[in-house]
């Protein structure tokens, strides 16, 4: 229920803005895939697409809505994210993708979720393919449905993919390299 009303929010915000967005990650796999978030998956993943002004906009905006601005991140290539908390819930807002990317967010596919239309990248089958090394994102080769867990159990590298503690994840700056943690995926 957090998740709907923080995804609302930001949707209010950014149609008040006109900014445009899409789901994509984990979240975007989770609609895609089952009509829903993932149960227990603490953030929202998106693509954002604005100027500069209207991101600091949106920043200044979502801290008076009670949000709190956690980080940014300069990921690999060109990715950039911000990172707002609110409630227990992460909202991971990307800016800028890697050049693979790119031709997944020169349209949208749209969707319905809780009565309202969302985007997700274009298409989204080929996107999540390329994101999680999964053919037709197959729900039977994921760890656990419900854990909150959008990852395969192969990464693109072939080898095991390494569950993520959130809270290594909050503890070392919001860093995914150093916040795997392996007793940690046995008994998730």
């Amino acid at each position: 229920m957090k998740t709907q009303i923080i995804i609302e929010e930001f949707d209010d915000l950014c149609k008040e803005l006109n900014i445009t967005y899409c789901f994509t990650l984990g979240t975007a796999l989770g609609i895609y895939r089952d009509g829903e978030t993932i149960p227990g998956d603490n953030d929202i993943d998106l693509m954002v697409f604005c100027g500069k002004m209207k991101l600091q906009e949106l920043q200044k905006r979502l801290c008076a809505m009670d949000y709190s601005f956690t980080a940014m991140n300069i990921g690999w290539g060109n990715e950039m994210n911000m990172h707002f908390w609110k409630e227990g819930i992460l909202l991971d807002a990307h800016f800028q993708c890697l050049d693979a990317e790119d031709k997944f967010f020169e349209k949208f596919n749209e969707v319905e979720y809780h009565g309202r239309k969302y985007n997700l990248p274009y298409p989204t089958g080929e996107y999540l393919e390329m994101e999680y090394n999964e053919i037709n994102v197959n729900k039977n080769n994921w760890k656990k449905k419900d854990s909150g867990k959008s990852r395969p159990l192969v990464g693109q590298n072939g080898k095991k993919a390494l569950a993520i503690n959130p809270d290594n994840y909050f503890k070392n700056k919001y860093q995914w390299g150093q916040a795997g943690d392996i007793e940690w995926d046995k008994n998730h």
